[in-house]
């Protein structure tokens, strides 16, 4: 069983830039084996928004980050350095003729982990997620009666997947199916 509570500080310094700086707290257990739990290795990093189009309801950005090796806890660190350039993109349904669809939105991402060990493999990240978002269905398409706490939900399906280029698992795949909800 692993859990994971991501922090994350973002600091806008233009309309189309942002630095983020994070870590996560991870918690693994695993049937005969004692717990381990400690703060992963801190990730320092540069957002930049490439494209936006309000009309059409898309949105696209590039990203790289670089997470710094022996920075968490000793449990859950990697003792390697890790630069992770990836692209995300966004495109709401607004638009769609049918009213029940104008909800919907799709978001997705690709991405590389590139680590600086090389007994590492590079990873090619991928994935995927359908949401439907509940206050844009009352606000913006029709008030659906539907009352608090649930009118700040956005039920969300993520599909995180995981390749593996190189370096002894080169061609597996990993990832999930993900069930969710967004409370804002």
């Amino acid at each position: 069983e692993s859990n994971d509570l991501g922090i994350s500080i973002t600091k806008p310094i233009t309309s189309d830039f942002s630095l983020i700086a994070s870590s996560d707290y991870i918690g693994l257990s695993q049937t005969g084996a004692p717990a381990v739990r400690g703060w992963d290795n801190f990730e320092l990093g540069g957002v930049w928004q490439v494209y936006r189009n309000a009309a059409s309801e898309s949105i696209g950005s590039f990203s790289i980050s670089r997470s710094f090796a022996d920075t968490g806890s000793q449990a859950v660190r990697d003792d390697f350095s890790t630069w992770s350039p990836e692209f995300d993109f966004g495109q709401g349904l607004g638009n769609a003729h049918a009213n029940w669809m104008r909800p919907f939105a799709i978001t997705g991402s690709i991405g590389l982990d590139l680590p600086d060990a090389s007994s590492e493999p590079r990873v090619l990240d991928w994935g995927l997620s359908l949401q439907y978002s509940i206050p844009y269905l009352q606000n913006f398409v029709k008030y659906a009666g539907i009352k608090a706490p649930f009118d700040k939900m956005i039920p969300i399906v993520e599909l995180p997947m995981q390749t593996c280029l190189d370096r002894g698992c080169q061609g597996q795949t990993t990832g999930y199916v993900a069930p969710g909800v967004i409370w804002i």
